[in-house]
């Protein structure tokens, strides 16, 4: 009888796990892709733009969690992108900017995430700058370095690409 307990509870977590996917998901950017961005373009993007009067830039951290893998497995998890833009000269980022799109590109290959999640911006330690993240990106290995690029929206719709070269996995 005790068993028999286990099998609803697990269902139960699964269809808890689930939700939360979709709740995450739903949390993230508009979803609305701009037009098509060329491989070029995104190489060339400048690693600095200002946009509203504002001097932004881009510091991204890209990284693979290898903690608690169970033995035999493939090992580390997908490519987690923490991308933050900030002021040059500390002054408040309006809210009306956000990041739209993202492309982190190992060599030929690059991973556009398709769910951005914005993290709050009410603290005002930090007007300045504020961060995105993205989730389940390709295993590309360890130790080697990537380019990231987004593309910025303004409240006025414009679009600015910002890159930032050589972020090491």
């Amino acid at each position: 009888m005790r068993n028999g307990m286990y099998v609803p509870l697990g269902v139960a977590l699964v269809v808890c796990a689930a939700c939360g996917k979709q709740a995450e998901k739903s949390s993230s950017s508009s979803g609305q892709r701009g037009p098509a961005v060329s491989r070029t373009q995104l190489r060339q993007a400048p690693t600095s733009v200002t946009v509203q009067g504002l001097s932004l830039s881009l510091s991204a951290s890209l990284y693979r969690d290898f903690m608690m893998q169970p033995p035999g497995s493939e090992g580390g998890s997908p490519l987690v992108a923490s991308l933050r833009v900030s002021t040059a000269d500390r002054r408040p980022i309006p809210g009306d900017v956000h990041v739209d799109r993202a492309w982190i590109m190992n060599g030929e290959e690059i991973w556009e995430p398709s769910d951005l999640v914005e993290k709050d911006r009410k603290d005002p330690s930090s007007v300045d700058a504020f961060e995105v993240t993205a989730h389940g990106g390709p295993k590309w290995v360890p130790g080697i370095d990537a380019e990231v690029v987004v593309e910025l929206r303004d409240g006025g719709r414009e679009r600015h690409l910002l890159r930032q070269p050589a972020v090491r996995i």
